[in-house]
């Protein structure tokens, strides 16, 4: 299979069933609101500005090595031991997130749309469940789960705001959308 058949059946999978006259959902309009020389030098500046972040961040890490080593070496006894039993609604909440993400997958590749599996709040849906489930398997005590939820925390507002303001005119599948009324 040649690389033009490989990238064509990936945008046939990604974007084929998105109709671009829908309010929303993008087009050359929607793509060519801003010039390309805005669209860049935004993408500098916020490059610049993450840079600037990670150097202050490094400089103001006031643990010593000896304390890194030690705080390395109590995960490594920790990771060692036996995790505690997770707790049942813990169990049942992530089996519950990741059917309902599982048949989001499902309606994202059925309807050919699968690029907006890439939006922020999928995104964070999916990270969600990556933290939980280190919670449910006892390695919640690592560096990066522990990151994680911080870094959570912060987007924490953006699935209440989906609820409030959901996006329905693009949904046709049954169950796709549920009327509250």
């Amino acid at each position: 299979m040649d690389v033009q058949a490989i990238l064509k059946t990936a945008r046939e999978v990604l974007t084929d069933g998105i109709d671009y006259s829908l309010p929303g959902n993008g087009g050359p309009e929607c793509r060519d609101h801003v010039a390309m020389e805005h669209r860049l030098a935004e993408t500098a500046f916020a490059l610049a500005l993450f840079v600037v972040s990670v150097a202050v961040g490094l400089r103001f890490d006031s643990r010593t090595a000896k304390e890194k080593a030690e705080a390395r070496e109590r995960m490594k006894r920790e990771a060692s031991q036996a995790p505690p039993r997770p707790p049942l609604h813990s169990v049942v909440y992530l089996l519950v997130f990741t059917i309902v993400m599982g048949v989001e997958l499902g309606y994202k590749f059925a309807t050919k749309e699968v690029i907006w599996l890439v939006n922020p709040c999928h995104m964070l849906s999916f990270a969600n469940i990556l933290v939980l489930a280190a919670f449910v398997s006892g390695r919640s005590s690592s560096n990066v789960v522990q990151f994680s939820v911080t870094f959570l925390s912060f987007y924490f507002h953006a699935p209440i705001a989906a609820l409030i303001f959901p996006v329905t005119n693009t949904l046709f599948l049954p169950f796709e959308v549920r009327d509250i009324n």
